[in-house]
């Protein structure tokens, strides 16, 4: 806006700073660059975290919130119509059958026009007709037959039926488990023979569920439980689903704390390229002010190149941010969530570029002509030497030409030393981490083989685990087979039962662990309150409960001693439900100890006397729910991987966790995040290569005059080159020390704080080939830097250059 009797330049300043732009190319490259490194950083790393989230919401979305269990008729039929509930969709289970060495369950699917989605069909539809079927394409291969509808199976069912089904449809499930589903009509499951004892459960999808709290969604199920008359052990809620109600602190903590460290950098860079721009143009901002250009006028003219830079730059960086997100997670792309993100990084990075220019803005501004026809291209002079005369030579050049140029420097150096810090930091940690203890987590510390009841078999079981261990797998004979096995030096067992825990408005699943009377006294040791004594737990219906910390981390509250918990859990027959009183606390300390994390590594949030959980099922059950295998001599594991590999094939319901596999799984692990450790240091670094870059060039350019006076008076062309590759040298050891003495610091406190919060994989060592390699970059690129630089000013006689005027 201007006053009647003010001319509007507005346009003049506008075209000033686009024709500004197109003069300083290496400014404007510089600027542009920066910025959309930024942006790419930014918005990539946001959009790919918010693509997971996404990703996982509409998956979530297809998928059942609550399934109810054992409904009869009425409460099934009145259910469906409440209008709480927007969806629904029954699911129907018969026994398992064990055919050889893999395990078969027929199941039905609702096929309404709900949109839970269970069992996708990928080829043929669900089966209408008696005997039509769908099965996975793995089972047919299991069975040696074509992976193609049409195909006639035959299946010997555990009561003795044997049953001819054509295959209809096809699923895809991936699983490399050996238990496959049977999906039948639902005309098999009136006529068929099956499904007289099947068990019957309703998956439902609440209206309006996603904009509830978790609070007020669980309120809201306990209230239908209630209204229906169906017990808490019957309702089993999605807690992928729960989760999703919370928002996710972690995620938006590590954006947040990533955003702002990118958005600091690229301040640095930012404010170093203005700030030396300004301070090469003094005398053009002088003689614009001699011409009447006022302060506010030269202060817009930088403005409006933030801001044409701001916009070239950002969209640029959007774009490949937005690419790099899109590849990540393509299932989780949204043009809102794009659109929303876009917007906040494009006011985030406009802020930061206001921020970085308003002190070069405001110099710009404050120069008066007179100031500018005295400018020499220099801060201030060293003081005055009482020496007659010095020794010049080239480094002693380099250090007085920095020595004029005090803020310049600061801010590059300060730019290389956060790359040199971040460096260190992410190559301590990439030379910190132990690949031993990495792998030898949980059981996997006391021995190689993890051998456990499948997690698909216990996924489909009616009843869970304690319906696999109805008929269970890690039996005596098993354990006596692999106890007999070369290389074998012990096999360890784990018994656990599974049941529904409610404490404190809470009920979950959990595995409840025995513990012996000669385990009493290692309890003990780590008894932080309340008693440990065997025969007096047994006599009073107690319980140890463990793990407090973790449950004040997922629950918000802790287990107490006095207070008794409610247990429901299957007995082979019926459901059962008895309380236990918390008779003592067991600290966390008790998993570092050797004894105690072999026999406790596996234990939930409860230890009950052995005898006590004997009395919960009936005679003779196997409570066993993994073995650990140990062996002495590894050196004769790869062949006892095969043995034991070659027996669980024809071993239904059970897989098996080696060490050697953990160790390729960390190993990967290991690769993938040294690939962001790298591409993060790598972004961050090519900032500082960018100040570094426009330090050099425009202090250079800066100086031809200066440089050109020294070569008229005898100085050689080698030694002006190693004049300006002094200077380089000198930002190169200001970095080095920045990045070996804080860098080093920051690496540790790193390592140690992972220690202190319980991660034990990580022992700290100093990345000394890194930084070897860190030190040799620093030094040679200033070194070739200002040797092109050099050169570029060579094409052009002295004469030329002592009649050119900055």
């Amino acid at each position: 806006m201007t006053l009647p009797f003010e001319n509007d330049t507005s346009r003049i300043v506008k075209k000033y700073a686009k024709h500004s732009i197109s003069q300083s190319r290496v400014k404007t490259f510089l600027s542009v660059l920066t910025i959309a490194l930024a942006v790419a950083l930014l918005s990539g790393f946001a959009l790919s975290v918010i693509g997971m989230e996404t990703e996982a919401k509409r998956e979530l979305l297809v998928s059942s919130q609550m399934l109810y269990h054992n409904l009869n008729d009425e409460q099934m039929q009145t259910l469906r119509h409440d209008e709480r509930i927007s969806d629904s969709k029954i699911y129907m289970q018969a026994a398992n059958t064990q055919i050889e060495n893999y395990l078969v369950i027929p199941v039905y699917i609702e096929q309404n026009n709900s949109q839970i989605v269970m069992d996708e069909i990928v080829e043929g539809q669900y089966p209408i007709d008696l005997y039509d079927v769908a099965v996975d394409k793995a089972y047919l291969e299991q069975l040696g037959l074509p992976v193609e509808l049409g195909v006639t199976i035959t299946i010997p069912f555990y009561d003795g039926n044997t049953e001819n089904f054509t295959v209809v449809g096809l699923t895809d499930s991936g699983s490399t488990e050996r238990v496959y589903s049977l999906f039948c009509s639902k005309q098999y499951t009136e006529a068929g023979s099956q499904f007289q004892h099947s068990v019957t459960a309703l998956a439902v999808q609440f209206a309006h569920a996603d904009e509830m709290s978790k609070q007020v969604f669980e309120a809201m199920t306990k209230q239908i439980e209630a209204d229906y008359g169906i017990p808490a052990q019957n309702s089993d809620p999605n807690d992928g689903f729960l989760s999703s109600l919370e928002p996710n602190w972690e995620d938006i903590q590590i954006v947040m704390i990533f955003s702002f460290a990118v958005l600091f950098v690229s301040y640095l860079v930012i404010y170093s390229i203005f700030y030396i721009y300004v301070h090469n143009q003094v005398r053009e901002f002088g003689q614009l002010r001699t011409m009447g250009t006022t302060a506010k006028q030269i202060k817009k003219i930088l403005r409006v190149q933030g801001r044409i830079f701001c916009v070239y730059g950002t969209a640029l960086g959007l774009v490949i941010g937005g690419i790099a997100a899109f590849l990540f997670k393509p299932n989780g792309w949204s043009w809102g969530n794009t659109a929303i993100t876009s917007i906040v990084i494009f006011l985030l990075v406009y802020g930061m570029i206001w921020l970085a220019m308003s002190k070069p803005a405001k110099i710009a501004g404050s120069i008066s002509p007179i100031e500018a026809a005295k400018n020499t291209g220099y801060e201030s002079f060293p003081a005055v030497s009482k020496k007659l005369h010095r020794k010049i030579t080239p480094f002693s050049l380099a250090i007085m030409g920095s020595s004029r140029n005090r803020k310049k420097w600061i801010v590059t150096v300060l730019s290389l030393g956060i790359a040199g810090i971040m460096f260190m930091g992410g190559t301590t940690l990439l030379s910190s981490l132990d690949m031993e203890r990495l792998t030898r987590h949980g059981l996997l510390e006391y021995g190689e083989f993890e051998v456990e009841l499948s997690r698909n078999a216990i996924k489909n079981d009616p009843h869970g685990q304690t319906g696999v261990q109805l008929k269970n797998p890690l039996n005596e004979d098993l354990i006596q087979t692999i106890a007999q096995m070369e290389g074998v030096a012990e096999v360890s067992e784990y018994k656990t039962l599974e049941a529904k825990f409610e404490y404190n408005g809470v009920t979950k699943k959990e595995n409840i662990t025995p513990f012996t009377p000669d385990q009493q006294a290692l309890l003990e040791k780590y008894l932080v309150t309340g008693t440990a004594d065997y025969s007096t737990m047994s006599e009073n219906h107690e319980i140890l409960v463990l793990r407090n910390e973790y449950a004040d981390y997922i629950y918000d509250w802790t287990f107490h001693v006095g207070d008794t918990v409610k247990f429901r859990w299957f007995d082979g027959i019926r459901e059962q439900e008895t309380e236990f009183r918390i008779a003592g606390e067991i600290s966390d300390g008790i998993f570092e100890d050797d004894g105690g994390g072999k026999l406790f590594g596996k234990t939930g949030f409860f230890l009950l006397p052995e005898e006590l959980m004997n009395q919960m099922m009936p005679s003779g059950f196997n409570f066993n729910s993994q073995l650990l295998v140990r062996m002495d001599d590894l050196l004769q594991e790869p062949a006892l991987r095969k043995t034991m590999n070659d027996l669980l094939d024809t071993t239904p319901m059970v897989t098996m966790e080696s060490l050697y596999d953990y160790y390729q799984d960390s190993e990967a692990m290991y690769q993938r995040t040294s690939l962001v450790i790298w591409g993060l240091c790598g972004f961050i670094m090519l900032f500082a290569v960018i100040n570094l870059v426009n330090t050099l060039i425009a202090t250079t350019l800066s100086r031809k005059h200066e440089f050109s006076v020294l070569r008229s008076v005898g100085m050689a062309k080698k030694q002006l080159r190693q004049t300006v590759q002094c200077e380089g040298i000198l930002l190169a050891f200001w970095n080095i020390c920045i990045a070996v003495l804080i860098g080093t610091a920051v690496g540790y406190g790193i390592v140690r704080y992972l220690n202190y919060v319980g991660d034990d994989t990580w022992v700290w060592h100093f990345p000394a080939v890194h930084f070897a390699g860190y030190m040799i970059v620093a030094i040679l690129l200033p070194v070739l830097i200002a040797a092109a630089l050099i050169h570029l000013l060579e094409k052009k006689s002295i004469v030329q250059q002592l009649r050119e005027i900055d």
